[in-house]
């Protein structure tokens, strides 16, 4: 009985929204085409930025908030290549190479004020998100133009100073997006391939290669079967008229998933290097990886600059998804949403996982489009729905750290008995 009080303590944020989501569900009454193809476009549209938080968690700074400054040196990026009038995928790739050269400038200062500022990261990276806003809007609304030499009809204000409130991103709209899409039914054909392929893979790895057991090893595959056939079981429930309609109309943009992926792959590859180790060792205990020899300084600014190109990645991904580009705004919730997200899939301020970031990004968009239908159901007024998920991004964090706080005083105590 006190191992499940222990783990409902410290999954509460995760059990919460659970009970939040079905309810948002239930009351919302739409068709599940509805909700799966929404759900689809939110997660390829924040799934980067979310996973741009791991690293520097790993590292044991926290909640990265600076990942704002990621967001804007991705906006940066979009501004230069539409000037430029490049358009479709190459427009994409190449702001994001341009916006991670800023995200990388931007990422080493950020890291040099984290390492003035330990113990101290989440907050801090919060008030420089706020800096950052003042001096971004700064250089966009009264630099260019006058100090920086920048000239675009469309992009610039009818002055020929700073640079408009909401660009269009003309041939970029939904480029990365609109490049491969296919069916859901599709995907989960190929998905069934790769997850066999995946649960061979691991058995054979882990029985010759790490010497495992043949039971040992079938145990690391598992998961894979598993979902291997729920795949096949989902296929053959096309005679559903429910389920036909989301497998066959709803269509999946695999060019961003392929990224997402990348990215995903990315992630567990550097922090199973050497690096990563070094990273793991810094969050766990920083006086010992000093004493091990770690350069600490250089590893956590290194960590943050990681962060912060994955970031900048995301808002470009987000934002041709959208279609537009809220010049002055569209970074402002970047960190408050992605930890929040994060937070709901059950991590903490020292403990990250790519798999917790995925369900808090399904869990955390599925109430954020469906808590203002419920709301107009039940109320007759969808801005309560409104409030209420604002009200959530907040409190989430909010009780998180709390949890946080008062399970690092409880750990304390038990090391004085």
């Amino acid at each position: 009985m006190k191992k499940i009080l222990s783990t409902l303590k410290e999954n509460i944020v995760f059990c919460i929204f659970i009970v939040l989501v079905a309810a948002c569900i239930i009351l919302g009454k739409q068709s599940p085409a509805y909700v799966v193809g929404e759900l689809i476009n939110r997660f390829s549209r924040n799934s980067i930025s979310i996973l741009s938080l791991i690293v520097p968690v790993l590292c044991g700074m926290g909640m990265n908030f600076g990942i704002v400054v990621g967001a804007m040196a991705g906006e940066l990026g979009l501004i230069l290549v539409l000037h430029w009038h490049i358009g479709g995928v190459p427009g994409i790739l190449l702001s994001m190479f341009i916006g991670s050269l800023f995200a990388i400038l931007f990422g080493w200062l950020t890291g040099r004020v984290y390492n003035k500022t330990k113990g101290q990261e989440t907050l801090t990276g919060w008030v420089l998100g706020y800096f950052a806003f003042g001096l971004f809007n700064l250089v966009l609304i009264n630099l260019f133009g006058k100090v920086i030499p920048f000239k675009d009809e469309v992009l610039m204000l009818s002055s020929g100073v700073g640079i408009r409130d909401t660009i269009g991103m003309a041939e970029m709209n939904s480029a990365f997006d609109n490049a491969l899409k296919v069916p859901l039914l599709t995907v989960i054909q190929w998905g069934t391939w790769i997850v066999f392929g995946l649960a061979l893979f691991f058995l054979l790895y882990r029985r010759f290669r790490m010497k495992k057991s043949w039971v040992e090893a079938a145990k690391g595959s598992i998961i894979y079967l598993v979902l291997g056939i729920l795949f096949i079981i989902l296929m053959n429930l096309t005679h559903v008229k429910s389920v036909n309609a989301v497998l066959k109309f709803t269509r999946v943009p695999v060019l961003t998933w392929i990224l997402i992926a990348f990215v995903t792959v990315l992630i567990a590859y550097i922090t199973n290097t050497r690096w990563g180790q070094k990273v793991r060792v810094i969050g766990q205990n920083r006086k010992v990886a000093t004493a091990s020899g770690i350069n600490v300084d250089r590893i956590r600014i290194e960590a943050v600059i990681v962060s912060t190109v994955l970031a900048c990645w995301g808002q470009i991904i987000s934002l041709q998804n959208l279609g537009t580009m809220n010049t002055y705004t569209a970074h402002e919730q970047v960190g408050t949403y992605a930890v929040a997200a994060l937070l709901v899939g059950g991590a903490s301020l020292n403990k990250a996982t790519v798999k917790q970031a995925y369900i808090g990004c399904i869990l955390f968009h599925l109430l954020y489009f469906m808590a203002p239908i419920a709301a107009r159901n039940v109320f007759n007024n969808t801005m309560v729905g409104e409030y209420f998920r604002v009200f959530l991004s907040y409190g989430i964090i909010v009780v998180s750290l709390m949890m946080y706080a008062w399970n690092r005083i409880n750990a304390d105590k038990v090391k004085g008995v």
